[in-house]
């Protein structure tokens, strides 16, 4: 384990000094906006996994899932789409074309939404026609055409080609999130490691790690970074060089982790309730305010996060999930 400096509070400018922070509020009471992402009509497009609690004689009863995918314009702007499922949503990712896919916990459902807003539900098929009935929750990623996803409770990665409709799986034990470098290597989770996977090649490499990793993404220079929420770390791995690092964070939680276009990345910190960029040399720098300056923040208040590139820049968004908010760090 390689350590590096850890500096909190400090806003560099490339951080936070040429950055403004706003949230902007959620129309659907206690929506609880989950993953989020940039959609190729310029908006972002995040999931919400609230319940609706309908009182009734058995107060244990619980209630459903409001179901609703969200949409947030550059400025602000928010419409949210109803998905008709009494299902959990989770993560979100861009397909081709104008196509957003998106998991549940709904055995074999792989829904989709336009960026116009009409949302289905399909269901891959294998090449002997037997439905994939294990896409159940978790992670997303995509690259061209292929949809790539992760079930533990079935050990497999999962790829869907989503012009062919062609459906491919690779045997990969507990395996958790996941991230597709350019080269169209598959990175992973896994209980105390980091693994690969070459589709082309069907071989894979494992890396152990400190703790249990939470989300995983891939640098602009290839490097391999991932966040250890409860063991409160952010590492990498270079696959170029074989370099690995890990970096501190007391009492953060880094949640979920995003590239920005110079090699450094961005995280929620979902115990404090923001964000923090970190280099490679682990200079950390957080943004946005933390839990105990806004008066609407609380418990995992910080959870998915993404990075927008548009004509202004870059932007960074994130779900303040307790809040009912999506935050925004835009430049000046």
């Amino acid at each position: 384990m390689a350590g590096g400096a850890v500096v909190l509070g400090t806003l560099p400018a490339q951080a936070a000094g040429l950055m403004k922070y706003r949230t902007y509020k959620v129309p659907t009471d206690s929506s609880q906006p989950r993953y989020i992402t940039p959609g190729s009509d310029g908006n972002l497009w995040f999931t919400e996994g609230g319940q609706v609690f309908t009182p009734g004689p058995d107060p244990d009863a619980g209630g459903t899932f409001h179901s609703t995918i969200g949409m947030i314009t550059p400025t602000g702007d928010i419409t949210e789409y109803r998905v008709d499922c009494d299902c959990f949503l989770d993560d979100i990712e861009q397909g081709p074309g104008d196509i957003l896919y998106f998991t549940t916990n709904d055995f074999g459902a792989l829904g989709r939404i336009t960026t116009q807003g009409v949302v289905d539900f399909i269901t891959p098929q294998r090449a002997d026609g037997t439905a994939a009935d294990y896409i159940l929750g978790g992670g997303i990623d995509g690259r061209g055409d292929d949809l790539w996803g992760s079930s533990a409770f079935r050990d497999v990665l999962w790829r869907y080609d989503v012009g062919t409709g062609e459906l491919t799986e690779h045997p990969a034990t507990d395996p958790g999130e996941l991230a597709v470098a350019a080269d169209g290597v598959v990175w992973f989770t896994a209980p105390g490691a980091i693994r690969s996977l070459d589709p082309v090649t069907g071989s894979t490499t494992e890396v152990l790690v400190t703790g249990t990793p939470a989300q995983i993404a891939v640098a602009s220079d290839g490097k391999v970074w991932w966040t250890e929420r409860f063991a409160d770390v952010v590492g990498f791995l270079d696959p170029a060089t074989g370099e690995l690092s890990e970096f501190s964070t007391p009492g953060a939680g880094p949640q979920d982790i995003a590239a920005a276009g110079d090699g450094s990345m961005w995280f929620t910190q979902a115990n404090i309730g923001n964000a923090a960029r970190i280099t490679a040399d682990g200079v950390i720098t957080e943004a946005g305010k933390a839990v105990g300056d806004d008066p609407d923040s609380g418990f995992e208040n910080a959870l998915g996060i993404t990075v927008r590139r548009g004509p202004e820049g870059e932007s960074v968004w994130f779900t303040m999930e307790a809040a009912n908010k999506i935050a925004a760090l835009t430049p000046r």
